[in-house]
């Protein structure tokens, strides 16, 4: 479906959806491209995140999801599937917020260093 023309998607989109939208809102994920960013809304827009396996003709779950937005495995989701999708869509991803903080961190630890410099002189 990414290969059509942004007409034939739109297209596509309304005759599947029974709506009269402007907008490309189908499009399938790629095995060898990164994803689109993961929007808050995906329980209402599925159709942006078609799972990669042509098979499969499905929207991502919200472990696959979470997954892509760099959540452990592990992690438990406890809601049900619209605010699981919500908490993901709207959340920093994780392996993000570890570097922004990092980064933070060591900006004080290096102005740290440097008032300790100033004092001792």
């Amino acid at each position: 479906m990414n290969k059509r023309s942004s007409e034939d998607r739109i297209g596509f989109y309304n005759q599947v959806i029974g709506k009269n939208s402007i907008h490309n809102k189908y499009r399938n994920l790629e095995w060898d491209q990164p994803s689109h960013t993961i929007v808050a809304h995906l329980d209402r827009d599925g159709l942006l995140f078609i799972h990669p396996d042509i098979e499969q003709a499905r929207s991502i779950s919200v472990a696959e999801a979470a997954l892509i937005q760099s959540f452990p495995e592990d992690f438990e989701f406890n809601e049900s599937m619209g605010p699981n999708y919500r908490m993901i869509g709207n959340a920093v991803p994780p392996l993000m917020a570890e570097r922004i903080a990092t980064g933070i961190a060591s900006l004080f630890t290096k102005n740290e260093a440097q008032v300790q410099d100033l004092l001792a002189s």
